[in-house]
C-alpha cells in the first residue's frame, strides 16, 4: 500500500509545464517548432507568452490557435540483477514491450489586443498544453505473462492538463519590450501503475506478480507560476532576446483507486481512506537569443536555454489517514507513513537553431518557409530512466510553412525528435521498489532494481495552426488648432 500511494508522486512527476527537458519530449508551438524551438529574439506572436512574453508586443489584435499531434513510440528491454543461490549476482534479460501514445491535439490557444491609443501596451490571455506522450505500456505480454515494465508505468492516458497565462507586454521605445505573465497549471492527472506489495521477500519472492497492485492515481493540480521576458532591437537587422521562468511548487490533493493483490496474506484486506498529498518542484528556464534579418524577408534566429532540473530532487508524499485492515503479518489497522523517494534530476542545456524565409506571392498572399534543428541534453541521470521518464540527449530536426492571406495565416509544421537508443545497464540502475513496510524505498541498489534495460524512443510531430489579425484601432485624431485674430 505504501508503493500505491508512491505511485501518487511517480505519476505527478510527469505533468508540469511545457518543458522540453527531463519529463517533455519537445519544444512546443507550431510555428515556434518549425525553427527548431529558436523563437526567442523573434518571438512576435501568441507562441511568446511561453518563449519570451516582449515579443507579445508585435502580437497584437491577434487571434491564434494551433495543435500539434505526437506520433510517439518507445521500446523497453528491461535487465534484472538478482542474487542467486550461494550469493552471487545474475542478470536476466526480459522480453523486449513496446509503448506507445495516443495521437491526440496538443493545443495552443490565445488573443492580445492593445490598450492604448499609442498601441504601446498590449494585453491578452491564453492557453496551451505541454508537448508529452500520455504514454501507455502493456501490463501483460501476450502470453499472459506480466509485463516487465508494469512497475514504471501501464498507462497515462485520461490526463488533462495545460496552463493558463495572462500577459501584458510593452514598447518602452522602438529598440526595447518588456513583458509578463502571470501563469497557472491547472488539470487533472491520471496515472495507471502495477505495483508490488511484497514486504522484502518476508511474505514471497521478490516481485512475486501474486502481490501486485493495480493502481489508479487521479491528482487535481492548481499550481502559479510567471514569466519575464525583454528585446533589445538596436537595429532593423538584428534583435536580442533574454526570457526566464519561474519554477513550478506542486502541492496538490490525490485519490486512488487500488485493486488488491491476489496473495493470499491479503484475502480479507480492506483499505480505508483514499486521499494524500503529493508535493514536488518543477524547473526555471532562462532563455537567451539572437536574431539576425539581413533583409526584410530574410530571419535566422540562434537560441540557447538552461533547465534548472536540479530542483526536482525529491518527491514527497503525506498520506491523510490511509489504513490497512486485516492483512496477514500486518498490524490492523495499517497506517501508511510519509515517503520521500529520490529523483536526482540535473540541469539541462539545449541550443536552437532556425529561420524563416518569405516569399511575396501577390500583393496580399505571402508564403514562409521555415527549418529548424536543436539539440538538448539530458536532464534525467542514466540510472534513474524508466519506462515512465524515458529521456536522453535529443535531436529535433524540423520544417515548415506559412501561408499568409490578407490577415489571415495557415501554418503547418513537421518535425521529428530523435533520441539515441539508452542503456541503463542492471548493475547501475537505482529505481529501488518501495519497501512497503517501512514506507521507505531501500537504500540505492542495483539488486532488484525496476529501471535497468535497453531503451529507445521516438516521436514524429505533425502541426497545424491558425492566425487572425483584427483591424487595429485607428490612431488618435489630432486636435485642430484655433486661430483667434484680435485687433490691438
Amino acid at each position: 500500500m505504501r508503493r500505491r500511494v508512491a505511485a501518487i508522486a511517480i505519476a505527478l512527476a510527469v505533468s508540469g509545464n511545457a518543458h522540453a527537458g527531463g519529463l517533455y519530449f519537445s519544444e512546443r508551438g507550431v510555428r515556434p517548432l518549425a525553427r527548431g524551438g529558436a523563437f526567442v529574439a523573434g518571438a512576435d506572436d501568441i507562441n511568446a507568452m511561453w518563449f519570451n512574453p516582449a515579443g507579445l508586443v508585435d502580437a497584437q489584435s491577434t487571434f491564434l490557435a494551433d495543435a500539434a499531434f505526437m506520433l510517439f513510440s518507445a521500446d523497453f528491454q528491461r535487465q534484472t540483477q538478482v542474487v542467486g543461490d550461494g550469493g552471487a549476482l545474475q542478470t536476466f534479460d526480459s522480453p523486449s514491450v513496446h509503448g506507445d501514445a495516443p495521437p491526440v491535439p496538443i493545443p495552443t490557444l490565445g488573443i492580445a489586443f492593445p490598450v492604448d491609443d499609442d498601441q504601446r501596451l498590449t494585453v491578452g490571455v491564453g492557453a496551451f498544453a505541454p508537448y508529452a506522450p500520455l504514454l501507455r505500456w502493456p501490463e501483460k505480454l501476450p502470453d499472459g505473462s506480466p509485463s516487465p515494465s508494469r512497475y514504471s508505468l501501464v498507462s497515462l492516458e485520461g490526463s488533462l492538463l495545460g496552463t493558463v497565462e495572462l500577459f501584458a507586454a510593452y514598447k518602452v521605445s522602438e529598440e526595447l519590450r518588456i513583458g509578463a505573465g502571470l501563469q497557472l497549471l491547472v488539470g487533472s492527472f491520471q496515472n495507471v501503475t502495477d505495483l508490488n506489495a511484497n514486504p522484502n521477500s518476508l511474505l514471497g519472492a521478490p516481485q512475486d506478480p501474486s502481490y501486485d497492485t493495480l493502481t489508479q492515481t487521479r491528482a487535481l493540480i492548481v499550481t502559479p507560476s510567471g514569466n519575464l521576458g525583454v528585446t533589445w532591437i538596436p537595429s532593423k537587422y538584428v534583435r536580442f532576446g533574454l526570457a526566464g521562468q519561474l519554477p513550478y511548487w506542486v502541492d496538490a490533493p490525490a485519490t486512488l483507486r487500488v485493486r488488491l493483490p491476489a496473495a493470499a496474506a491479503f484475502a480479507s484486506a480492506t483499505q480505508v481512506g483514499s486521499d494524500a498529498g503529493v508535493k514536488f518542484r518543477l524547473p526555471a528556464h532562462l532563455r537567451a537569443g539572437v536574431e539576425v534579418r539581413p533583409t526584410d524577408t530574410t530571419r535566422v534566429e540562434l537560441s540557447y536555454e538552461h533547465q534548472f532540473w536540479s530542483l526536482h530532487d525529491t518527491i514527497d508524499i503525506t498520506p491523510h489517514n490511509v489504513e490497512l485492515i486485516g492483512v496477514t503479518g500486518f498490524p490492523s489497522p495499517y497506517t501508511i507513513p510519509a515517503i520521500s523517494i529520490p529523483r536526482h534530476f540535473r540541469d539541462c542545456d539545449s541550443i536552437h537553431l532556425g529561420g524563416e524565409q518569405r516569399f511575396d506571392i501577390s500583393e496580399t498572399t505571402k508564403l514562409d518557409v521555415r527549418l529548424g534543428v536543436a539539440f538538448e541534453t539530458s536532464a534525467i541521470p542514466t540510472p534513474y530512466v524508466s519506462p515512465l521518464t524515458i529521456d536522453g540527449n535529443k535531436f529535433t530536426f524540423a520544417g515548415g510553412v506559412g501561408i499568409t492571406i490578407d490577415r489571415t495565416r495557415i501554418d503547418a509544421t513537421f518535425a521529428y525528435v530523435y533520441m539515441p537508443e539508452v542503456d541503463v545497464p542492471a548493475g547501475s540502475a537505482l529505481l529501488p521498489v518501495i519497501n512497503p513496510v517501512s514506507g521507505y524505498p531501500n537504500p540505492p541498489s542495483s539488486v532488484g532494481a525496476v529501471n535497468g534495460g535497453h531503451y529507445s524512443a521516438a516521436a514524429p510531430i505533425i502541426g497545424i495552426g491558425f492566425q487572425y489579425k483584427f483591424d487595429k484601432p485607428p490612431p488618435p485624431k489630432k486636435k485642430k488648432l484655433r486661430h483667434h485674430v484680435t485687433e490691438d
